[in-house]
């Protein structure tokens, strides 16, 4: 997986002409004349400054009631509407700016920005293109232009933007974080490293270059030197999927599957820690308030894509980069199998085992001290000791679907498939709802590991864990859909499922990405629809 540097709305727009020569400040300005819509732009944009953007939204509104035709008013309150996420926003405060102001390069490279987050490649380089033309040294707007036209492939167009930005500001440090994944997805993997290795120069806190420089080393065959600087990206950013990734994928090559392993296993519980964030924000500890009942609720998937083990380059809708990755083979469920656990550390495990462990002497027959314990050792590898605390666990409390769920894992990660789909039948049996358990029968099913394969039982399995919304069951499922596999083939209830999974997913962002551009007009509408519907239903259930 490559790392690009973000889209830029650009600076907060400030555009006041003034006949008084009264020095006063924003706030004063507005004290003594609350109908002053400068004074309301001028104060917004300071606001988009300091990160106030809730501020900044609330004075750009009362500049634009007072003054509708400022297209800076627009402008500042797009640019934080934008930072919060509202990118439709963002884009209709841009376009009214635009209509105000049509040469507002400003106005441009925000709405840019925003079609680059939403993964409208076309209008991003067309507005880039036209802030460049209105103002030429803007850099913001080549990063904009570079970041769709790698999400195209146009690598000879991002190189050639990111060099211009380099002319112009010569310690531009996202330029060479951009041009470095360019550089490494055309195969110039010297050149990559260079880039990668000035931009750390330039700005040594870094992740994202120093996940492109590691990418490149490895495609080099320098393990070591690419596990170096995937472990440094991940101490500058503890919870930067990339790296996870890369670095999981280095430690496989050199035979280290145990780091592998426990590499994924956080790979995947970032990605549900996302999804709980969406549709959950208070549950992400299931109301225990503590790290290890996070662990424990947690640290228990393994994640089994279905996609050939070899290496791929692949557009990343999200960020509009590429990824780089090793993906496993249907059916490949051993211990080169991606899994991921709570956002914690070697030393957090190392805590949850040592807090448990006391538990568990000072009350031997606590079983949920020993599903604990289990868990950070399923995290940190130690697969026989996950499956003897998960088997404890069930000797004392034999109604326990999740112990049953964490031994399938070791199980399944072990190479013991069989056994796996024993535990994780009887965990379902146990909890109807339990979505791992789900997922993990519908690997099997759809893969063979086990059981008879049976495409069929795959999706009926992957539906319940989805229904759930558990983002990996979600792209299963819609990957089933869009192959027909198991379902008759329904680009639109793929593109739906796609949808749901890629709020915590960007793999399936870059599936419903990829399945837009098939679809008709009526056929996308269609598809929003029905993602609407399939967004209520999770909800209502999950208030249930």
């Amino acid at each position: 997986m490559l790392s690009v540097a973000m889209a830029q709305p650009g600076k907060a727009s400030v555009s006041i002409t003034r006949n008084d020569t009264t020095a006063v400040s924003k706030d004063q300005a507005i004290a003594l004349n609350p109908d002053d819509a400068d004074a309301y732009v001028l104060r917004s944009a300071a606001e988009v400054d300091k990160g106030d953007l809730d501020g900044a939204i609330a004075d750009g509104t009362k500049a634009i009631e007072l003054n509708p035709n400022d297209a800076n008013a627009y402008v500042n309150r797009g640019i934080a509407r934008r930072t919060k996420g509202d990118w439709d926003g963002a884009i209709a405060d841009s376009t009214r700016a635009i209509a105000l102001k049509p040469r507002a390069a400003d106005a441009y490279v925000l709405r840019s920005a925003a079609e680059v987050d939403k993964g409208d490649w076309d209008g991003a380089i067309a507005d880039s293109t036209r802030a460049i033309k209105f103002k030429p040294d803007d850099l913001n707007a080549y990063v904009n232009r570079g970041i769709a036209e790698k999400a195209q492939g146009n690598l000879d167009g991002v190189i050639a933007d990111c060099t211009k930005i380099i002319a112009l500001k010569p310690d531009a440090a996202s330029a060479y974080v951009l041009r470095s994944a360019a550089k490494v997805a055309k195969g110039d993997l010297t050149g990559a490293i260079a880039d990668g290795t000035k931009a750390i120069t330039l700005k040594p806190d870094n992740a994202e270059a120093y996940v492109n420089r590691g990418v490149a080393k490895s495609t080099k065959g320098d393990l070591t030197g690419a596990i170096a600087d995937f472990t440094k990206a991940i101490e500058l950013k503890p919870d930067d999927l990339n790296a996870y990734v890369n670095r999981g994928i280095a430690k496989r090559t050199k035979g280290d599957l145990d780091g592998a392993i426990a590499d994924s296993t956080k790979v995947i519980e970032l990605k549900r820690h996302a999804a709980e964030a969406n549709t959950h924000p208070d549950t992400t500890k299931e109301g225990k308030g503590d790290l290890d009942a996070a662990i424990a609720n947690s640290a228990k998937t393994i994640e089994l894509k279905p996609h050939e083990a070899e290496p791929v380059t692949r557009q990343d809708a999200a960020m509009g980069g590429t990824k780089t990755v090793v993906e496993p083979k249907p059916g490949d469920a051993g211990p080169d199998a991606k899994r991921d656990t709570a956002k914690v550390d070697k030393g957090e495990l190392d805590g949850t085992i040592a807090h448990s462990t006391k538990a568990i002497e000072l009350k031997p027959d606590d079983a949920e001290a020993y599903v604990k314990r289990g868990i950070a050792k399923l995290a940190k590898g130690d697969l026989d000791g996950a499956m003897a605390d998960s088997t404890k666990a069930i000797d004392l409390k034999p109604d326990d679907a999740e112990a049953f769920v964490n031994r399938g894992v070791a199980k399944l990660a072990k190479g013991d498939s069989n056994a796996a789909v024993a535990d994780f039948t009887k965990a379902v049996a146990l909890n109807p709802d339990d979505a791992i358990g789900h997922y993990f029968l519908g690997f099997c099913y759809a893969n063979g590991a086990g059981v008879k394969k049976d495409a069929v039982e795959a999706v009926r399995m992957y539906r319940k864990a989805a229904e759930q919304n558990l983002a990996q069951a979600q792209w299963s499922l819609g990957l089933c859909y869009y192959k027909g596999e198991g379902v008759a083939r329904n680009a639109i209830e793929a593109y739906a499922w796609f949808s749901m999974a890629a709020k915590a997913d960007s793999d399936a962002a870059r599936s419903r990405d990829q399945l837009e551009r098939e679809l008709t007009p009526q056929q996308f509408k269609a598809a929003q629809k029905r993602t609407q519907e399939l967004e209520s239903q999770i909800a209502t259930r999950s208030e249930l």
